[in-house]
C-alpha cells in the first residue's frame, strides 16, 4: 500500500545516514560550537528542535535573499552609470596631448571629471592604461586630482568589484552554474563567432564547460539572469577590444576584469587570480561590511551555490530537485552539499512525521477550540500543537478511529497527527497570519505554516475519502481567524 501521503511529503531514503568526516567544511565557533561552513548560514552540527526549525524555515533562507538583494542592488548601480556616460561626456571637454581643458572647466574637480569620462571614452574607444605619466597628463590638463577608481565606477569599467556582485547573483540565480564553468566560460570561439551566449527558441542560452562532466552544458537562463549577461558583455567591451587589439586570446572570455582599480592590464580568472580572493581584500569587506553584516566574511560562489541548492531541497524536500538544480548525481548532492544538521532534522522530525503518519480525528474535538485560546507568545503555541496535532500512537491498532489512515509494511515507528475542527482551525488561522507576515515570520511560525499547509493539501487531494476530516475542514476554514496568532508570528 502506498503512502497516504503521497508526493507532495518530504522524501525519505536509507542511504540519507552519513558520517562526520564524509561532510567536510567543519569549522568551531567561537572555539567551542562545531558548524558546517558549506553554506552563508552556519549550521550548527548539533541542535535543538526549535534552533532547527529556526535555521531551516527562516536563518537560511533570509541570509540567502540579503546576498541576492544587495547583489541586485549593485548590479543595478553599474547599469545607472553605464546609461549617463553619456549624459557626462556632454558636460564634458575633450582633452587633447599637450592641452588644458576650457578655462570654465579647469580646476573644477566636477568638469574634469565629465572630461575625463569623454577622453576614455571617445578618445581611448572606452579603456586605457593609465600609468604614472598618463595621470599627470591628465591633472595637467583638467587642473584638478581624480580618483581613479571613482573614474572607472562612472565608465561602469568591469573591475574586480564590480565583477563581483554580478558573477554572485548569476549563480544565485542558477546554481547549475559553478565558478569554473561560469568564470571560464567563452564568449567567443577561435574564429570569432559568438557561441557562449546565444538566443534560442527556448530562450537565452550559457554555454559553459563543466569539468567534472567534461563536455559542454547548455544553460537556459531566465529574462533577468539573460538581461545581466547582456550588461556584463557590454561594460566588458571596452577591454575586451583592447584585448583583441593585441591578439591576447583572453578577449574570448566572458568574464574579463580591468586590473587594479580599472585602468591596468585586464585579466581573467585563473587558478592563480581566484575570484574567492577578490571577496576576501579588506576595500571589498569595508565596502560592503554595513550592507552585507556578518555575510561579508562568508561569501564565496561555493557558498551561495550550496545555498541555492539546499534551498530548493527546503521547499521542495527533495533531493533529486536539488540535484537537478545543482547539476550533480543525488549522491553527490546529498553528500557534499546538504549539511549533517539539515539531513538529521528531517530524517528524524519531518520525514518521521510525514512518510509514517497516521492521520486520525480527535476523539474529544471541540469547535469552540480556537476561541477558547489564548496563546502570549509563539513559544505556547508550539507546545499548544505538539501537544494537539502530534501524539503518540496508541498500544493497540484498535484503539484508532475507523476513519484514520495508516501506513502498512512500515518498519518506523508512526506518528499520530490528530485532526478536528478545532486544530485545523487554530494550523490554518496561523498559516494565515505567516502568511500576512511574509519574511517577518519566525522559524517556528513558518514551520506550522508549512505543516498546516502540507495537511490542508493532503485532506484536500483526490485519493483522500475520509468525509469527517474534509468536513472538518471545510469547518475550520470558515473559523479560521489569522488576527488571533498576528501579534505572536514573530517570534
Amino acid at each position: 500500500m502506498c503512502s497516504p501521503l503521497g508526493d507532495v511529503w518530504p522524501e525519505g531514503s536509507k542511504k540519507l545516514t552519513r558520517f562526520l568526516h564524509e561532510v567536510g567544511h567543519h569549522r568551531y565557533a567561537d572555539g567551542e560550537s562545531l558548524v558546517s561552513q558549506k553554506l552563508l548560514t552556519q549550521i550548527p552540527l548539533s541542535v535543538t528542535d526549535k534552533e532547527a526549525t529556526e535555521l531551516l524555515f527562516r536563518q537560511i533562507e533570509d541570509d540567502f535573499n540579503k546576498v541576492v538583494r544587495w547583489a541586485r542592488r549593485e548590479i543595478d548601480h553599474i547599469a545607472h552609470r553605464l546609461n549617463v556616460i553619456d549624459q557626462a561626456c556632454d558636460q564634458g571637454d575633450l582633452i587633447t596631448l599637450g592641452s588644458r581643458i576650457s578655462a570654465r572647466a579647469y580646476g573644477q574637480p566636477v568638469m574634469g571629471m565629465n572630461s575625463l569620462i569623454r577622453t576614455v571614452k571617445e578618445t581611448h574607444n572606452g579603456f586605457a592604461i593609465i600609468d604614472h605619466a598618463m595621470r599627470g597628463h591628465l591633472v595637467s590638463a583638467t587642473g584638478s586630482s581624480f580618483s581613479t577608481s571613482e573614474l572607472a565606477a562612472n565608465l561602469a569599467m568591469p573591475t574586480k568589484y564590480a565583477i563581483a556582485p554580478i558573477a554572485l547573483w548569476l549563480v544565485a540565480q542558477h546554481p547549475v552554474l559553478t565558478e569554473a564553468s561560469l568564470l571560464k566560460c567563452e564568449l567567443f570561439d577561435r574564429n570569432g563567432k559568438r557561441t557562449g551566449f546565444v538566443k534560442t527558441d527556448s530562450g537565452s542560452v550559457l554555454v559553459v564547460k563543466k569539468n567534472r562532466k567534461g563536455k559542454q552544458q547548455e544553460v537556459v537562463l531566465s529574462d533577468d539572469a539573460a538581461s545581466v549577461v547582456e550588461l556584463l558583455i557590454q561594460i566588458t567591451a571596452p577591454v575586451r577590444r583592447y584585448l583583441k587589439e593585441k591578439r591576447d586570446d583572453a578577449w574570448r572570455r566572458l568574464f574579463i576584469v580591468a586590473g587594479g582599480q580599472g585602468f591596468q592590464e585586464p585579466y581573467t580568472f585563473t587558478n592563480q587570480t581566484s575570484f574567492a580572493k577578490i571577496l576576501r581584500q579588506k576595500a571589498f569587506i569595508q565596502a560592503h561590511s554595513a550592507e552585507l553584516g556578518d555575510m561579508v566574511s562568508v561569501l564565496s560562489l561555493a557558498r551561495i551555490r550550496a545555498t541555492a541548492g539546499v534551498l530548493v531541497y527546503l521547499k521542495s524536500l527533495s533531493i533529486e530537485k536539488m540535484a537537478e538544480s545543482l547539476g550533480n548525481s543525488k549522491r553527490v548532492a546529498m553528500n557534499h552539499y546538504l549539511p549533517p544538521t539539515i539531513m538529521q532534522f528531517f530524517q528524524e522530525r519531518w520525514v518521521r512525521i510525514f512518510q509514517n503518519a497516521v492521520i486520525v480525528h480527535a476523539m474529544k474535538d471541540s469547535p469552540y477550540l480556537l476561541d477558547a485560546t489564548d496563546f502570549s507568545s509563539m513559544s505556547e503555541l508550539d507546545m499548544f500543537l505538539e501537544a494537539h496535532a502530534l501524539r503518540t500512537p496508541p498500544e493497540e491498532p484498535e484503539q484508532l478511529s475507523s476513519s484514520s489512515e495508516q501506513i502498512s509494511g512500515s518498519s518506523d515507528p508512526e506518528i499520530v497527527i490528530s485532526i478536528d475542527e478545532g486544530v485545523l482551525g487554530v494550523l490554518l488561522s496561523l498559516k494565515m497570519a505567516v502568511e500576512q507576515a511574509g519574511p517577518r515570520a519566525a522559524g517556528t511560525a513558518v514551520y506550522w505554516s508549512q505543516f498546516a499547509a502540507k495537511i490542508e493539501a493532503h485532506i484536500e487531494s483526490d485519493g483522500y475519502l475520509d468525509p469527517y476530516i474534509r468536513g472538518c475542514l471545510v469547518k475550520a476554514k470558515g473559523i479560521a481567524n489569522p488576527q488571533q496568532f498576528e501579534g505572536l508570528v514573530y517570534g
